[in-house]
């Protein structure tokens, strides 16, 4: 069984790492996958692994150049694990078992059903602008979360992300995409910014991911070919902030100031996470600068702060 396309994934936080998905871009040569569905992703100890594999980009002949990998794996701290590829006459649909998703439409709510727990995502709520995902478990335990993505003029107005459409963009065996359109609009009701939220959620893991894509619609100007900052087509802000409202006795937060330091852990009613800059050792350029030639950072990476009552956090991370 030849074995191609090396993958190893190295844990560097110190934590033991249980169904901890996966994604990552996976090169292939040419000519040599035709048919992504005999792929087949293996640990080792020749173990199949379960995956999934969405095509990217295919060479001139159709075969596939580039595909977008998901899995899961387990490791423990600062250890590694080594996975290859093969290529058999077997399709996965031939031997994997059914779908760890399932999801429906229902009116303005999204359902999706795992090995692991139940998933509702609804934007129609009592508050313009939120999005309130609720997660079942087996158990029947229920927490829901309320997500609003706000948006900060250069004015000092805060304006609500509304939603215009919600579409499932991917579904698979372990990862389905679920993408939340929107604008944000000031008070005379004019269009600033559209966005986007897109959530990865997991058949393996009760952990949601969300990605957020903000788009100037505005052609930008470029007289003479110069591209220069703030022109006619420009938009400006102070802030973008996605508030999540935790459940209570559900907030702890836990981190770690570099991938060198020690865990910290603890329980806050609510904590804020800012970044002001990149965190690499030029995340005070001169290049870091607006329109009017102002630096807009003021320090490096990350900072936490929260307050649970007793203690004060405040730690810089990068």
């Amino acid at each position: 069984m030849d074995r191609i396309c090396p993958l190893t994934i190295k844990e560097t936080f110190g934590i033991n790492r249980q169904h901890e998905t996966v994604s990552t871009g996976i090169p292939f040569p040419k000519s040599l996958v035709h048919q992504i569905d005999t792929l087949h992703l293996v640990d080792n100890d020749a173990n199949t692994i379960p995956c999934q594999l969405v095509p990217l980009e295919l060479w001139p002949d159709r075969s596939v150049k580039w595909a977008l990998l998901y899995f899961s794996v387990n490791i423990e701290a600062y250890q590694k694990a080594e996975y290859f590829f093969t290529i058999t006459e077997t399709s996965k649909k031939d031997i994997a078992p059914p779908p760890y998703v399932s999801f429906c439409e229902s009116g303005n709510n999204i359902q999706l059903a795992t090995d692991c727990y139940n998933f509702t995502i609804s934007t129609i709520t009592d508050k313009p602008g939120e999005t309130v995902i609720t997660r079942t478990a087996s158990n029947n335990s229920r927490i829901s979360q309320h997500i609003e993505l706000l948006w900060e003029t250069d004015k000092g107005e805060t304006l609500s992300f509304s939603t215009t459409k919600v579409t499932i963009e991917e579904t698979g065996s372990l990862c389905t995409k679920i993408v939340n359109e929107g604008i944000f609009r000031d008070s005379n009701k004019k269009r600033i910014a559209k966005a986007a939220i897109r959530y990865f959620l997991w058949a393996t893991s009760p952990i949601m991911q969300a990605d957020i894509l903000v788009h100037n619609p505005q052609a930008a100007k470029h007289p003479g070919g110069i591209w220069d900052l703030g022109d006619k087509g420009s938009v400006y802000f102070n802030d973008l902030t996605l508030r999540i409202s935790c459940p209570e006795n559900n907030s702890r937060l836990t981190w770690k100031t570099k991938p060198s330091a020690e865990i910290q852990s603890g329980q806050y009613p609510s904590f804020i996470i800012h970044q002001n800059s990149s965190g690499g050792r030029n995340w005070n350029s001169p290049n870091h600068v607006n329109c009017k030639g102002e630096k807009t950072v003021s320090y490096k990476g990350f900072k936490v702060t929260a307050n649970n009552g007793t203690q004060e956090l405040a730690a810089n991370i990068w």
